[in-house]
């Protein structure tokens, strides 16, 4: 029984030493974003956004009648989780690009989860297609009858998954300039849809990760171009 006190006293003290150490991890990690956004031009709200009935997030970012969330429904992994929340989001409007990278957090009841998605606008308006590593998820998607597209590449068939309800635009979109780029970048999924492309990272927001994704994205809009 005497043991007891000390054991508690412990416990407070390791408590009150991890609630400290998170609370200057929190800090230095804000620090370090903003001092990234003032370099990369981008306009970073870190207090996140609100969950409001039914999984609906609100945005300051958008008009007072606008849903931020519902330009994402469409994306993984919102898609399948739209009960999330919105933790912190980053805005950078250059030239004819328009990027918006926000952390979003997500729970299945058991385990939580967290990802940066990393989104660019631009003026040309795509078919929705969703471009991935092939895996065994998706080869019992194609067995069940999901909407692969081939795009005539044997390499790239055989590495990748293209999806899209619309195959002769995917094909036509899907030129061998940009399946090579794909296929060097093949751990990446790429999600398309409107003026829309959509990359998510494993993980909280954090600058390093951020511009390397950006980077990417930038490359496969390139292939794009006329």
């Amino acid at each position: 029984m005497d043991l007891v006190a000390p054991i508690s006293a412990a416990v407070v003290l390791i408590l009150i030493l991890s609630l400290v150490y998170g609370d200057k991890a929190r800090q230095a990690r804000r620090s370090r974003l903003a001092s990234w956004a003032s370099t990369k031009g981008f306009q970073v709200n870190q207090s996140g956004l609100s969950q409001q009935k039914a999984g609906w997030l609100s945005s300051p970012l958008t008009s007072a009648n606008g849903q931020f969330i519902d330009d994402y429904r469409i994306f993984q992994p919102i898609r399948s989780n739209p009960r999330g929340r919105v933790n912190m989001v980053a805005t950078r409007a250059k030239g004819d690009l328009t990027w918006t990278i926000f952390e979003y957090e997500y729970s299945d009841g058991e385990y939580t989860s967290v990802s940066t998605i990393c989104s660019v606008q631009q003026p040309r308006i795509f078919p929705t297609i969703d471009i991935r590593p092939q895996d065994l998820g998706n080869k019992i998607g194609n067995a069940l009858g999901a909407n692969r597209v081939k795009v005539g590449s044997a390499e790239f068939d055989r590495r990748m998954q293209v999806r899209s309800e619309n195959e002769s635009a995917t094909q036509a979109l899907v030129t061998p300039r940009l399946i090579s780029f794909v296929l060097r970048t093949s751990g990446v999924h790429w999600q398309l849809s409107g003026n829309r492309l959509v990359v998510v990272v494993s993980g909280r927001l954090e600058n390093d990760r951020v511009d390397s994704t950006c980077g990417l994205m930038k490359g496969f809009l390139d292939q794009l171009r006329p």
